[in-house]
């Protein structure tokens, strides 16, 4: 959790007598055997206020209440609930940490983890967790992700002096663990960033050299041998400052080459003759008195031919080494580290090759599969690899302890003797059958990258182990002593990935979180392999076509893997085509899930599926568009099949990673569920969710089909069944809802100004200039931001249109036709004509060189329409009665002739509450929450006939009023900005000065002064206090009505009062 350097700065200002004296004082309590023993026997409820003095109040500072101005305090009530925490830390009367305490035989914290973080969110300004058993105590800052731990009884006065620095009441309320933990990741944020440059530079400069001092040596070969030699260094750097082999080996190696150049007795050598000598060394061992090197092997060192006979430039290696060198590989760069670093790598491997290499058929092969790192993989947060680890292997962990009768607290208190041999005997062997069901337990990932999902499904197994040592320990004194990660990394753990750089890069990592002084490194290359996990025809995919049953035989002699994990690629059915054709058949041809424009995600879905045993669990993070788009119809298909979906978290328009605007979720499979069980949250909520006792919203399978899955509560649900007895549908009663034109060259096309007589004179982006073009060559133009709930239309662009419209067609214009009627713009198109021609790799060089590439629906414009922005936060429809141009960013809905004269009540229904209700339930959110007006979105709406005059009247009477207070709202604003910009010399208005209407007067006064207005004149100072005025009863009543409007649309669907109230809520 914290940077070395940095916690030892803090740690190094604490008062060392004050330290002392406190630490005399806790171990005189805590580490006193009787009171050890009293306090294992002890129930929790017995102890919790003593537990709280003697540690929180007689050591750290605290004041408890009832003493006056206390700052501790039991019991504390939850604000949302009426449930409790056992105790809670107050600053100001106000809640920043809250601690959960249970006795000693609950030595599992992780199991009050939830409970106690359940607690703190309802508790607006808590920012730290404590938990204890009374032995052991854990500290969280904001999430459940990382924690401080001490075990209390057997605490050093190092430790301690962690425990004071965090938890003394000075310091917490100071926000010093807070602090601490935000110093330590941008350090860590900034170490990362140069070590990684410094390791791309030697990267690129050693494959340089490669290929500059070895120019008979393919390319391809070169390259990977550039990751292998990196991957030896890296490990060299681990290995020293771990104390697996001498430290500053490195430096050593580089400093006698320097000595042996200058000695006239010693032949001269190349450096990385130095280092494949010691590589030699660490591959067979060397038993060397002086210098002994132990055998790690793992096939890291391995004899390579090829690289042992390479040439490499003596500075770039000198240089290279000496800038990796300046770093502490235990602390400033940990595994943990390095993991990320190793997922950025990937994704610049390929790019280098590409930039380096001329070969035509690598240059094309590293063109593929740089275009799959680009679209598909993201580095995967530590927080989403926990949960999925936990949610498979944590979830098949503690139903096997259930079936075991396997009971943490039956070990407490019982030590061996003659007299409860059987007992004794009970109970190891049931920890010995736990132990013997771990090592036999085979984990996958079918895309493993760097190995983040590996590496967190082997720190869960080595906890798991080393928690049965202590059962063990607890019972005989002793436990046995073997050969842990080893032996999982042999039995448990596998994984495939189609880039070979990844899978050396993964069992670095693997490496490196597992070696330990004098014991070899596993031989990892049966376990972690490469090649393309969807594809066995060596006739579609070559050397990387994979069998997954000779691969793995062992596992699927068992009949398949019991937990697969991971996150797939994504890659949709455009991409794929682009750069492996060939595969595409195979996929269409092989896999039920290909169907429509797929990604390649759902492939993974359906191949893992197949590959897990009947007992075992799945568990992906992966795009949720599956659920509602088209092309998941077969995936769904297939998923309701094998009712294979046993949970889902769907996190909304919530970003999980950094690189990309991604909408995932996590999804579980089992076999044969009953029904789906899925929850909407935030994906760092995930960190504290309690999977036991979290209340999930199930769908039953019965209730399921390839159709799209609109994953809602039962009172949404019901609510959208309502709406659908409705007789109409948007897409009856609209002739044509359709996007609006795409020209291609927007910087031409569009100019910015205003009509002036025959003329529309405005800024030309592409010339950078003003120009002048006959406004009949033009129409006037609104873009999505130009477009509001029952707002007034007002464009601030033209459109180059050339085309002519004549009933329902629209015909293209000639040249001369332009040339002759409309010269002015025949000149500003002939100032661009190189530009248009050469528009999509010169499709448009051709006769009619200015028209648009697409001219899709340009007879639609003239007509009377609704319009609506396509990407909206809130439901933006008007209505155009002018014949304005919509650019694509928005979209028009005609209506068809025979409602035609219902457009204003139809309106009053599309603007309301409940069409939004309706998109945010079936349609795709994007981030921030809002949504894109997608026709198949908006079609399937119900609507009600409008077969009551009343009712009818209503509507036109109210949503005309709405159409003119909004017109009547955009001139007091126009009069609002003129008012500012020419009385009171404001040049430009600021964002918030440009919607007046949302600020108070105050909050109005204080933009102004921003921009050196000071309203010192009483006439100004009452004109803008009036106008602002008005502009706020006019929004006021406009939101008033808008409401009432809502209100009779609620009636129109016979929607109850709680229906209501969820739709308003959401």
């Amino acid at each position: 959790m914290f940077q070395k350097s940095i916690l030892n700065r803090y740690l190094n200002q604490l008062d060392t007598t004050r330290i002392t004296k406190a630490y005399q004082q806790f171990t005189a309590y805590f580490h006193d055997k009787e009171r050890q023993n009293n306090i294992r026997l002890a129930k929790e409820e017995q102890f919790q206020e003593g537990f709280l003095n003697a540690l929180f109040v007689q050591i750290l500072g605290y004041r408890l209440n009832p003493e006056p101005h206390y700052t501790l305090t039991t019991e504390f009530k939850n604000q949302k609930n009426t449930k409790k925490a056992d105790g809670a830390i107050l600053k100001n009367q106000h809640v920043i940490a809250v601690i959960e305490l249970k006795g000693t035989k609950q030595q599992d914290l992780n199991k009050i983890e939830a409970q106690a973080f359940q607690y703190k969110n309802n508790q607006t300004q808590c920012r730290y967790v404590i938990i204890s058993n009374f032995e052991k105590l854990r500290l969280y800052i904001d999430t459940a992700l990382t924690f401080i731990e001490w075990d209390l009884f057997t605490l050093s006065e190092t430790d301690f002096k962690l425990l004071w620095l965090l938890l003394q009441q000075e310091n917490l309320f100071t926000d010093m663990p807070a602090n601490l933990k935000a110093e330590s990741l941008i350090q860590e944020e900034e170490i990362s960033k140069i070590f990684y440059q410094q390791y791309a530079n030697f990267r690129k400069e050693l494959f340089q050299s490669l290929t500059a001092c070895n120019p008979t040596v393919d390319k391809l070969l070169l390259f990977k041998k550039t990751q292998k030699l990196l991957d030896r260094f890296l490990f060299l750097l681990f290995a020293e400052d771990k104390l697996l082999i001498p430290a500053n080996t490195v430096l050593s190696l580089l400093n006698q080459w320097q000595a042996d150049k200058k000695n006239i007795f010693v032949d001269k050598l190349p450096l990385y003759d130095y280092f494949k000598k010691y590589f030699y060394y660490l591959d067979i061992g060397l038993n060397n008195e002086k210098f002994p090197i132990f055998a790690y092997n793992g096939g890291l060192f391995a004899t390579d031919a090829l690289l042992d006979t390479l040439q490499i430039d003596d500075a770039v290696l000198f240089q290279g080494c000496q800038a990796l060198l300046q770093y502490d590989y235990e602390s400033d760069i940990d595994v943990n580290i390095l993991g990320h670093i190793f997922e950025h790598s990937l994704k610049e491997l390929e790019e280098l090759s590409l930039q380096q290499l001329d070969n035509d058929i690598l240059a094309q092969k590293t063109k593929k599969s740089s275009k799959r790192k680009k679209d598909g993989i993201f580095y995967t947060p530590p927080y989403i690899t926990q949960y999925i680890v936990n949610q498979t292997l944590g979830v098949l962990c503690r139903e096997q302890k259930l079936l075991l009768n396997l009971e943490e607290s039956d070990y407490f208190f019982r030590k061996a003797n003659k007299a409860n041999n059987a007992e004794i005997k009970d109970l190891l062997d049931k920890l010995h059958q736990y132990q013997q069901w771990l090592f036999a337990l085979t984990i996958l990932d079918p895309a493993c990258g760097s190995g983040a999902f590996l590496n967190e499904a082997l720190r869960f197994l080595i906890n798991e182990h080393q928690w049965l040592n202590s059962l063990e320990a607890k019972l005989t004194g002793s436990t046995i002593v073997f050969d842990l990660e080893n032996s999982i990394l042999e039995n448990n753990l596998f994984g495939v990935d189609i880039n070979e750089e990844s899978v050396e890069i993964a069992k670095l990592s693997l490496w490196l979180r597992t070696a330990k002084p004098q014991r070899k490194l596993t031989a990892l290359n049966n376990n972690i392999r490469c090649g393309n996990s969807l594809i066995d025809s060596q006739a579609v995919a070559g050397e990387l076509a994979f069998n997954w049953q000779a691969a793995f035989p062992q596992v699927f002699a068992k009949g398949g893997f019991d937990i697969i994990i991971g996150n797939p690629p994504y890659v949709r059915l455009q991409g794929l085509k682009a750069n492996y054709e060939q595969e595409t058949h195979y996929y269409v041809s092989n896999y039920q899930s290909a169907t429509a424009n797929y990604d390649i995600y759902v492939l993974f879905m359906e191949k893992a599926f197949s590959l897990l045993k009947s007992t075992g669990r799945l568990s992906f993070i992966l795009p949720h568009k599956f659920l509602i788009s088209e092309f998941g119809e077969g995936i769904r298909d297939f998923l309701v099949k094998y009712q294979a979906v046993e949970q889902l978290l769907h996190f909304g328009s919530e970003i999980v990673f950094e690189e990309a605007s991604t909408y995932t979720c996590i999804v579980t499979l089992s076999h044969h569920n009953d029904s789906l069980a899925f929850k909407h949250l935030k994906p760092q909520a995930i960190s504290y969710l309690n999977l036991q006792a979290e209340v999930f919203e199930k769908v039953p399978y019965s209730a399921l089909s390839k159709d799209k899955w609109h994953l809602t509560s039962d009172l949404t649900a019901q609510i959208l069944n309502k709406l659908k007895q409705q007789p109409l549908t948007v897409k009856t009663v609209f002739a044509k809802i359709f996007q609006g034109i795409a020209t291609s060259a927007d910087d031409i096309y569009l100019i910015q100004g205003a009509q002036q007589g025959d003329f529309v004179t405005g800024f030309s982006k592409a010339l950078d200039k003003t120009v002048t073009i006959e406004r009949a060559l033009l129409k006037p133009l609104l873009k999505g931001e130009d477009i509001s709930r029952y707002g007034y239309l007002q464009n601030r662009y033209f459109v180059i249109f050339p085309y002519l419209l004549a009933g329902n067609e629209a015909t293209a214009m000639t040249e001369e036709y332009i040339k002759t009627h409309f010269p002015k713009g025949y000149v500003y198109l002939k100032e661009n004509e190189t530009t248009l021609r050469s528009r999509e790799n010169g499709k448009m060089d051709k006769e009619g060189w200015f028209l648009y590439i697409y001219p899709k629906n340009l007879n639609l414009i003239d007509k009377t329409k609704l319009v609506v922005p396509d990407i909206t936060l809130g439901i933006q429809i008007t209505v155009d009665n002018t014949g304005y141009c919509v650019k694509n960013g928005g979209y028009g809905l005609v209506i068809s002739d025979d409602y035609k004269s219902h457009q204003l009540f139809y309106l009053g229904i599309l603007n309301s509450s409940l069409l939004w209700f309706f998109l945010k339930n079936t349609g795709t959110e994007l981030r921030g929450g809002y949504f894109r007006f997608n026709t198949k979105y908006i079609e399937p709406f119900p609507l009600p006939d409008c077969a009551d005059s009343v009712t009818e009247a209503f509507f036109i009477e109210k949503v005309s009023k709405l159409l003119n207070d909004n017109q009547r709202l955009t001139q007091l604003k126009t009069d609002f900005s003129d008012y500012v910009t020419v009385v009171l010399k404001v040049s430009s208005l600021s964002k918030a000065l440009q919607n007046p209407e949302k600020l108070s007067f105050e909050q109005l006064t204080l933009e102004l002064e921003k921009k050196k207005v000071v309203l010192a004149d009483l006439a100004i100072f009452k004109m803008l206090k009036q106008l602002h005025a008005d502009m706020l009863a006019l929004k006021t009543e406009i939101v008033q009505t808008e409401q009432v409007v809502n209100e009779k649309v609620y009636l129109l669907y016979q929607l109850t009062p709680e229906e209501i109230q969820h739709i308003e809520s959401n």
